[in-house]
């Protein structure tokens, strides 16, 4: 009887042995254990025992006597990856190993309601959640499955009673499906050749033959699917078929036309719908791709438009809720596959994998993993963590090879896998997915392949495994490091890892060895890392870590360089005090040399400096006159205008008077006084407009040569609105002389009181004209942009100002042109800027004219909105 107390309630419970009794004898409590989830575990006289609490039973592992578990236990304790560990009296050391076993269905010749015998390679799901598992490999032993996974009941027809003519040989089922509840089609070869199709339910003790006409009878099937849509794809060796929804007939699609293709791409296994894309097709070489527009891809085997997969072989894929692929092929590994970049990451055994053959994936999306099917395992990828779980047979699957496409994820989330052996059934909640790492150690360190015990005088003052750090002297530099991971689930499959910082670039994999060589170590500090990984692959990313120091030989230490140092220091004082008067001999001379050779620089510099300033001058004359030369030039144009007009009258009106005059003494000769009265009046008249029009040119004359003498600088009373009047005239005809189809609006407004005002004509007359010219250019340029949307208007003002102050005249220019920019306006008076382009004005224009404003005590100023015009305004002192 077990006694167990409550300290805090002081109540006692009895658990008594009953359970033990067998030929009347009673076990014995030999020792009591705890592990680390409080369970009380008991080694007795007849074996191990461990006492359930919540049940209030005691459960005894192993009671056949012929094992070793009915052995007397005399010791119990756990290890750190919670593993129970009894000792026995006489028949050595038992380990429990707490783990979720895999269901598995397997073939046995003893048990007649076991599994069909061969390799389970065809498993479908009807409606009833039960499984139908085709068996294929031996004509006596393989069959027809129907497994109820919930109850585990299960009915197995073998192919010899499946026929009744008693001739009929198969030996495997090439595909099979459900064509309505309950009722299963399903495809196999004829004994005597050919294909053939059958029908099948759960209570049928016979296969029955069809005909399926839309299909010929020659093409072995692999796989039949039927789409959203209703549309029938039947996966052939010989190509795809498909058969849309209502048709009568199937469609063959060849793939091994394709570009890159063979007759091995028509070796189709399977058909994968997408949502996103279309149907995903895969074969025995390419992965292909029947688009939602009726168009066949193929992905993953042409460099030059993205990354290829290892192998072209595909045997496995899904697709994930974010559109990317997860590939499996045959000795290829698994391949995550993102169309949109074309780029594919492969995992391989250095991953973690247990193969590099995928022969069915299924996703689990409650826990984030993919659950793979390999040729040596099950394995369990955990796509956040990016780590492989694998399964081997000490897990419970039914071997360690698993068949291509045999899979099925059942209506209620379980998941079947088909193999060699049989199928493996279970729910991936039920997994466990912790699994402990390894613990990881340094067992051994070598010098020159002899062992370095801990002791005095030695490098280590402690064995290595509670050793951090080693410094080695500079002949004892050739060592190998032993290592070993401690897990013992499976430790004939824990994998092991190591580098050495500062001398390897990378990680080496050692599969199971566990040595790691550094013969030669140069001197310098290192740090040697391992780490190893579990039967699951589940890596101890910590491990185990030594730092080493290589001291360097005396004669590379710090204070052997010190020593050089202070000794080349004394040698470079003593050499430096040697060269130093003769260098500074030598300096001086070239001082000298220096000296006079800069002053002599320094005259000729400055000679060239004065004719370099004369020529600055005399360009900038020249400039000044061509600007002024360019601006007579304008007004020479305008002032042909202007003098033609008055001439033409003056012409006209002389050979009017020369008729008149005629007309006049044939008056006279006939006495006509009244006659010739008339005609002397019309002559006088005449006379008067020719002696106007004369003035009038003589006046623009004047004009002409006032403004193209060099200036007297003296100041004269001249009436204001007049010049800018003539001006404006000059300006006008001078840009409708360059140009005839030019055209503007013109807007006058005059200050009559503004009268005479005392200013240098010939200078303020340029001004004037200057920015008329400027004016005229801006709207005419802004007229060749726009076309006649645009309608060019500039106005002229004279305005006198009287304030507080002296009186101001204001002589304004106003255009609706394109304006001058906030950029422009701060530079547009410097002298050589302008807005023109190159060839059409010297950037002098302005500045002259600012220049003679000033000079005349006034200033330029400038308004302007960029694209709607600018006003230039003269102002001006009011002297008489």
């Amino acid at each position: 009887v077990f006694i167990e107390l409550d300290p805090a309630t002081g109540k006692l419970n009895y658990h008594r042995f009953k359970e033990l009794q067998k030929n009347n004898v009673y076990g014995t409590p030999k020792t009591l254990f705890f592990d680390n989830n409080n369970d009380l575990w008991i080694g007795t006289n007849v074996g191990l025992c461990l006492l359930d609490k919540q049940n209030n039973k005691i459960i005894k592992f192993d009671t056949d006597p012929k094992k070793l578990g009915s052995l007397p236990v005399i010791e119990v304790v756990v290890d750190d990856f919670g593993n129970i560990w009894a000792a026995t009296f006489n028949g050595g050391v038992l380990k429990y190993e707490h783990k979720i076993r895999l269901k598995s269905y397997s073939y046995s010749e003893t048990d007649k309601n076991s599994l069909t015998g061969g390799w389970a390679n065809k498993i479908r799901e009807d409606a009833n959640g039960k499984l139908w598992i085709a068996t294929s490999g031996s004509e006596r032993n393989s069959g027809i499955n129907i497994l109820d996974p919930r109850t585990g009941k299960l009915i197995s027809r073998p192919f010899n009673t499946l026929f009744k003519d008693g001739k009929t040989r198969v030996s495997g089922i090439l595909s099979l499906w459900e064509q309505s509840p309950g009722l299963m089609y399903l495809h196999t070869f004829k004994s005597g050749g050919g294909i053939s199709y059958y029908s099948m339910t759960e209570g049928d003790k016979f296969l029955k033959l069809l005909d399926l006409p839309y299909l010929q009878d020659s093409v072995a099937s692999t796989y039949h699917f039927i789409d959203s849509k209703q549309n029938e794809w039947l996966c052939t060796e010989r190509g795809l078929y498909l058969r849309k929804n209502g048709s009568a007939r199937s469609v063959l699609f060849d793939l091994g036309t394709m570009e890159g293709s063979t007759s091995s791409s028509n070796q189709v296994s399977r058909v994968v719908e997408s949502s996103r894309h279309g149907m995903w097709i895969i074969t025995d070489n390419g992965l292909f791709l029947y688009d939602k527009t009726g168009k066949i891809l193929r992905y993953g085997y042409d460099r030059s438009k993205g990354d290829v997969f290892v192998t072209q072989d595909v045997n496995a894929l899904y697709e994930a809720p974010d559109g990317t692929l997860w590939v499996g092929t045959w000795q290829g590994g698994l391949s995550h596959f993102d169309l949109s970049t074309k780029k594919i990451k492969t995992y391989t055994r250095d991953d973690g994998l247990p193969s590099m053959s995928i022969q069915s994936i299924i996703p689990d999306e409650k826990n984030n993993t993919l659950w793979l099917a390999t040729f040596e395992g099950l394995s369990r990828l955990d796509l956040q963590s990016g780590q492989f779980n694998n399964f081997s047979l000490s897990d419970g699957i039914q071997s360690l090879m698993f068949a291509d496409g045999s899979y099925v994820k059942t209506s209620t989330g379980l998941f079947v896998f088909g193999g060699s052996n049989g199928v493996t059934v279970f729910d991936p909640n039920e997994v466990n997915k912790s699994s402990i790492p390894p613990k990881v150690y340094i067992t051994d360190l070598k010098l020159f392949n002899k062992s370095v015990l801990p002791g005095t005088g030695s490098i280590l003052q402690k064995p290595i495994y509670e050793t951090d750090s080693i410094e080695l002297p500079h002949d004892q530099n050739n060592l190998s490091l032993e290592f070993i991971a401690l897990h013992f689930s499976n430790p004939s499959k824990n994998r092991y890892t190591f580098k050495l910082d500062n001398y390897d670039t990378e990680w080496r994999e050692t599969g199971d060895l566990h040595t790691a060589y550094y013969p030669g170590l140069a001197p310098g500090k290192y740090t040697f890392h391992v780490k190893a990984a579990n039967d699951k692959g589940v890596w101890n990313e910590k491990g185990a870590v030594l730092f080493i120091t290589v001291n360097p030989p005396w004669w590379r230490t710090t204070w052997a360089y010190l020593l050089y140092g202070l000794l080349f220091l004394l040698s470079a004082f003593g050499v430096d005090r040697y060269f130093r008067y003769r260098i500074v001999e030598k300096e001086r001379e070239k001082n000298r040399t220096r000296e006079l050779e800069q002053a002599k620089e320094i005259q000729k510099a400055y000679r060239n400096l004065e004719e370099a300033h004369e020529v600055l001058k005399s360009t900038q004359k020249q400039l000044v006159q061509s600007e002024k030369m360019a601006s007579l030039g304008e007004l020479t144009a305008g002032i042909a205008h202007e003098i033609q007009n008055p001439l033409n009258f003056v012409n006209n009106f002389s050979d009017v008077n020369g008729e008149l005059s005629n007309e006049l003494l044939a008056a006279a000769e006939k006495g006509d006084l009244d006659e010739v009265k008339q005609l002397a009046l019309n002559i006088r008249d005449n006379e008067e407009k020719i002696k106007h029009h004369g003035e009038r040119a003589d006046s623009i004359v004047k004009s002409m040569l006032q403004h193209s003498r060099v200036s007297t600088g003296q100041k004269e009373l001249i009436d204001i609105n007049q010049l800018v009047e003539e001006y404006l005239n000059l300006s006008y005809h001078g840009i409708r002389a360059r140009d005839k189809n030019f055209n503007t609006s013109l807007e006058r407004q005059y200050d009559e009181t503004a009268g005479k005002i005392n200013i240098i004509p010939q200078e303020m007359g340029r001004v004037v004209l200057n920015l008329l010219n400027n004016a005229f250019y801006a709207v005419d340029e802004k007229k060749k942009k726009l076309g006649d949307s645009f309608m060019p208007q500039v106005s002229v003002s004279t305005k006198v100002e009287s304030g507080k102050g002296p009186r101001t005249l204001i002589i304004s220019v106003s255009d609706n042109g394109s304006g001058v920019s906030e950029q422009n306006r701060e530079k547009i008076l410097q002298p050589f800027f302008t807005t023109k382009p190159t060839g059409q004005g010297t950037g002098l224009g302005l500045s002259l004219s600012y220049d003679i404003v000033k000079s005349h005590g006034g200033d330029l100023t400038i308004e302007s909105r960029e694209g709607e015009g600018a006003t230039f305004s003269i102002q001006l002192p009011y002297t008489t």
